[in-house]
């Protein structure tokens, strides 16, 4: 089924360009902090998203439409949640660790909120796919995870990163529920993130901000506002459009293993020998995912702009 394919080929870019989040946050000034970095990516992801709304001749006020919707600012809280809760982690825990437990969590809780919610059927070979995926991760992460020095911080740290795991689940469900409901993607993801970035404006106001303004931090901030934020989430939709909240996060599992290339061939850094191991087998469970959800022909849902 050519929709499906479509779908799952949105999927897996939309978790290939998450992943170059990191790197680029990499290249940003000094005196960026973490949240002030995720703050400026949802902010200007929904700015940029809000201008193509407009450009494409849709009615700005079916972003204010959505914005009404109480499902809308559930999406929301999960989008502003993920930003705090994700960054909190890393500064309680390792990043290894953290990343682990948000990004493997995430198709888990997305899976089965979908089913205690929506009623979406959670097939076998999802299972399967995740359960190899996930093992790749960790085995991924694991020199991370061994090495860091764990202090007392770490369980809020991982209480965090699981709860960045259930906020990208918790966007995930409703979005899919918006659209079932015929909402479209894109005043979707534009009223969806301009809610999220206003919420979190208490917290980007104790950041450092001088940093936005530098050639570097404007670079930085445009390429996640338009690569990581924007053009991201309109292919994680449109995975969403077709297929279920389970199998989308699953294929986003892409997200680390870009993550992992980039760091080695533009970061220069070197994992142990067992992380490409990691990698090897994530791809082969994103490939199971993929083959299935291609050709295992599941339910469509309508058919969404």
């Amino acid at each position: 089924m050519p929709h499906h394919r479509g779908a799952v080929l949105s999927a897996v870019a939309s978790g290939a360009l998450f992943g170059t989040a990191g790197t680029a946050a990499a290249f940003a000034p000094v005196t960026a902090s973490p949240l002030g970095i995720g703050w400026v990516r949802i902010a200007g992801g929904a700015l940029v998203l809000t201008v193509v709304t407009g450009l494409l001749g849709r009615r700005l006020g079916e972003i204010r439409s959505a914005v009404r919707r109480p499902l809308l600012w559930v999406a929301a809280a999960g989008a502003a949640g993920y930003q705090v809760c994700f960054f909190a982690a890393t500064r309680n825990a390792s990043v290894a660790l953290a990343t682990l437990v948000a990004v493997g969590s995430a198709p888990l809780f997305s899976g089965f909120l979908g089913r205690l919610t929506l009623g979406h059927r959670l097939p076998r070979i999802w299972y399967a796919a995740t359960a190899v995926a996930l093992v790749g991760l960790v085995i991924d992460s694991w020199s991370g995870i061994t090495e860091a020095e764990l202090g007392p911080a770490v369980g809020l740290g991982v209480t965090l990163a699981i709860g960045s795991g259930v906020s990208i689940a918790t966007y995930t469900v409703a979005a899919t529920r918006l659209m079932e409901d015929g909402m479209g993607q894109l005043p979707l993801t534009a009223a969806a993130y301009l809610v999220g970035a206003a919420l979190l404006v208490p917290v980007a106001l104790t950041q450092p901000r001088a940093w936005v303004g530098e050639p570097s931090g404007i670079a930085v901030g445009v390429y996640l506002a338009v690569a990581t934020m924007a053009l991201a989430n309109l292919f994680y939709l449109r995975g969403l459009a077709r297929l279920r909240p389970g199998p989308t996060a699953t294929l986003t599992l892409m997200d680390p293993v870009v993550a992992g290339l980039l760091g080695v061939l533009v970061l220069r850094e070197r994992p142990a020998g067992a992380a490409y191991v990691g990698f090897a087998l994530v791809l082969v469970g994103l490939g199971v995912q993929a083959w299935a959800s291609a050709t295992r022909g599941e339910e469509a849902l309508p058919a969404v702009g």
